[in-house]
């Protein structure tokens, strides 16, 4: 079903002239906010996670041109609530990931759908395991081998690394659970050359959080793991994968910060197919925290970072430019409503950006549009 909705229109008059920079929301009240975003020829696809004042939990995909205008909202008709966490290209088609609950349960199942930019469901694949926690959180396209996700697995008292893989028509290949007695979870996944890679985050004895790192030989069993941490709390949010490395975007809490006042960082790190380490870069602010929340690699090597500046409860959208290195080419930050955060970032072959996100005022969440030019204006 496909209705069109008002639009609100967030962006200074100067912006709406220029081709290579707007940020505007869409929606109406109650909640929606971009989970994920594809480029489709002439048209903006935007993977939207939508709450209804009934607690209702849906998708919809939204439909806009390059400039997020022309908005047109489809609905991904589902039974139960359904909560998407992350999307990604198939081909012509989107791969979503995140979990459901099924009418008459309170448990939530992994769920994995492929869907046309259209909206139409090409397959589902889902658990059924009462009473067992199961969230996919990130997600990866392993053509023509199928698909990866991974996220979190409670069974018991403490949650574990979850993996699954599918064939290319949705049919189960391998399901693993990977963990040790504290808790852990997978917030995306990449291929490597021998196996598969999942980063996220583990709590240590201390209660707090530790960035971590899982990797699996191609049938899903564990290789090793690693954690990163320091004071306070360390995860790690998104993964981008190359041939040659796998770079990781999260955050990790500035040590100088003041105790009562723990100040974020983005946390970049960059992984060999072994692995090891080959650079780290953190990006922080004297009065803003930063937490990366997305990454994806530039058409030049380098990568675009998304994800929020916050200070006093507040949040502003945030925007890295990194060399192929990790070196901070600029950061810019895009203030619309009290807490603007950026969940996807997609680089143009202009060498621009578009990303989504949720943009949360006094009148309910909506779903941020933003497009930038090579130098985030």
């Amino acid at each position: 079903m496909r209705t069109s909705w008002f639009v609100i229109l967030l962006v200074a008059p100067t912006l709406c002239l220029r081709a290579q920079g707007f940020q505007l929301t869409h929606g109406q009240p109650d909640h929606r906010e971009g989970v994920a975003m594809a480029v489709h020829g002439s048209t903006l696809v935007t993977v939207v996670q939508q709450a209804s004042r009934a607690a209702d939990m849906g998708v919809q995909l939204l439909l806009t041109d390059l400039q997020g205008g022309s908005p047109e909202w489809v609905d991904i008709g589902m039974s139960g609530r359904v909560f998407i966490q992350q999307a990604v290209a198939h081909g012509d088609d989107l791969l979503l990931c995140g979990s459901l609950i099924r009418p008459g349960r309170n448990d939530h199942d992994a769920l994995l759908m492929r869907v046309t930019m259209g909206g139409a469901v090409v397959w589902q694949w889902a658990t059924n395991t009462a009473q067992v926690e199961e969230q996919l959180l990130g997600t990866a396209v392993l053509d023509p081998d199928g698909v990866l996700a991974g996220g979190v697995r409670r069974g018991a008292a403490d949650s574990d690394a979850y993996m699954v893989r599918l064939d290319a028509d949705g049919g189960l290949l391998w399901e693993v659970h990977h963990g040790t007695p504290a808790d852990e979870k997978l917030q995306g996944v990449a291929p490597l050359a021998d196996g598969f890679v999942g980063a996220g985050r583990v709590m240590n004895a201390g209660g707090e959080s530790d960035a971590y790192v899982l990797r699996v030989d191609a049938n899903g069993a564990e290789l090793d793991w690693q954690s990163w941490g320091d004071i306070a709390h360390d995860e790690f949010m998104a993964i981008t994968a190359q041939p040659s490395q796998v770079v990781l975007a999260g955050y990790s809490v500035d040590p100088a910060s003041p105790v009562n006042a723990r100040r974020k960082r983005a946390y970049m790190l960059a992984l060999d197919a072994d692995g090891d380490t080959l650079w780290t870069r953190t990006i922080g602010d004297t009065q803003w925290g930063f937490e990366a929340r997305a990454i994806a690699q530039a058409p030049d090597g380098g990568f675009f970072v998304g994800g929020a500046a916050v200070k006093d409860h507040r949040s502003d959208a945030l925007l890295l430019r990194l060399t192929a290195e990790g070196g901070l080419v600029w950061q810019r930050s895009y203030h619309l409503e009290r807490n603007d955060v950026l969940a996807d970032v997609q680089p143009l072959a202009d060498g621009g950006v578009v990303a989504t996100g949720r943009s949360f005022g006094h009148t309910g969440g909506r779903v941020l549009l933003l497009r930038k030019d090579a130098n985030g204006d």
